[in-house]
């Protein structure tokens, strides 16, 4: 198969079936292909699924130590692939039926699934193991595979740290945040930007991503949801308590060389935060706690993308516990200095797989405007999870307008 003469997935789906129903067109543009390699040619059978995940393999760094192998090296999201093929049908540049492969897949945790078989029986094998060859390219997510940090596990953090214990909840305007990150996961790096617009009044949130990552596929993602977040507040002898319930819903779109993925995430959450400002120092803590999906309704897909989307279905909900403290210090009447360390704990992930931990450490300065606001600039140091880190700066203000 010539994949540089291949159409992509959602091309043949536009050309060949073009598309006379607005669901199927619909989700082929904002789910996309999962786990089909974008230059792979389509095919109307589910069967194709194995070859397109062969050439998806084939794709990565490919170097001929000898006249009748092949060694390909590379990493495919969480999963890093080490495979010699040996030609059997003196071709040396193909993958055919007959040819042999040795072929090793290394977890994130470094644990290693090696097999050795024809072509006909791996494609065999793949198709019967489909959900382990998810789990290792996915163990988690796929927004975390592909932006750097999982949708549901970054909504919940952030609205701990700059919604509830950055005091946005309390002001009845218009509030903002702009983030700028670096990560590492696994053996790239990558850049994101984040934004957050608050309208506090009606008790909502919009947050966006936009993120790059410079691996092999030269993956490029965004992100786009929407966050209720209901409550209510009383001060009893100085002492200030929130609590509230959160709905958030978000669709990522990513794009890569090899693959184009699309995803759905929703959640629910209750959420509580306690304050009390001491002479000079503010001192408070909140915690959520969330349950959140990923999913792609079936009633949105194309025959071509059923299996895909019951991978992605048949996956357990994912539980969250976020807490954190903030701790506060009023240098003068317009400037202070802000301390937040916030934890995270996903209790449920992919079946096999252990709790993950992350904490995250912020310290900004906070100025106020005039009667514009006060505007935060601070940094933000994340660590924790196997094989990804990352840090940031942000800027967040509190507006009038």
């Amino acid at each position: 198969m010539d994949y540089r003469k291949g159409k992509s997935l959602l091309n043949a789906i536009l050309t060949t079936r073009k598309i006379k129903r607005p669901l199927q067109a619909l989700a082929a543009i904002s789910l996309v292909a999962l786990l089909v390699p974008t230059s792979g040619i389509a095919s109307d059978h589910l069967d194709e699924l194995e070859r397109q995940v062969i050439e998806a393999i084939l794709l990565l760094p490919t170097t001929y130590p000898t006249y009748d192998t092949q060694l390909v090296k590379g990493q495919l999201y969480a999963g890093y692939i080490v495979a010699t093929i040996h030609d059997l049908d003196s071709i040396n540049v193909n993958f055919s039926d007959t040819d042999w492969i040795d072929i090793a897949i290394y977890s994130r945790d470094g644990t290693k699934h090696n097999w050795n078989m024809t072509r006909e029986n791996f494609e065999a094998f793949i198709r019967d193991n489909l959900d382990l060859f998810f789990g290792i390219f996915f163990p988690t997510s796929i927004s975390e595979g592909t932006i750097g940090t999982d949708m549901a596990s970054q909504h919940s953090q952030q609205f701990l740290e700059f919604t509830i214990l950055g005091n946005t909840i309390e002001r009845q305007k218009v509030s903002g945040l702009v983030e700028y990150e670096w990560f590492e996961i696994d053996a790239a790096s990558g850049a994101a930007v984040k934004g957050i617009v608050y309208f506090n009044k009606h008790n909502i949130s919009v947050q966006g991503t936009y993120a790059a990552l410079d691996d092999y596929l030269a993956t490029k993602s965004g992100a786009l949801g929407i966050d209720y977040f209901p409550h209510m507040h009383r001060t009893i002898k100085g002492l200030d308590y929130w609590l509230g319930v959160n709905l958030f819903i978000s669709n990522l779109y990513s794009g890569s060389k090899i693959f184009d993925l699309g995803v759905f995430d929703a959640g629910l959450g209750f959420w509580g935060a306690v304050r009390k400002d001491i002479s000079r120092f503010r001192i408070g803590f909140g915690s959520v706690f969330q349950s959140s999906k990923s999913f792609i309704p079936n009633f949105l897909v194309p025959e071509e993308l059923e299996l895909f989307a019951d991978q992605i279905n048949k996956r357990h909900l994912d539980f969250n516990l976020t807490y954190g403290t903030i701790l506060g210090f009023e240098i003068s009447r317009r400037i202070s200095l802000n301390g937040k360390i916030t934890e995270n704990h996903s209790f449920t992930r992919t079946e096999g797989l252990e709790t993950t931990s992350q904490t995250i450490f912020l310290t900004s300065i906070s100025y106020l405007v005039g009667k514009i606001g006060a505007i935060d600039v601070g940094f933000k140091l994340s660590s924790g999870l196997v094989g990804v880190s990352s840090h940031s700066v942000f800027i967040q203000g509190n507006y009038t307008w």
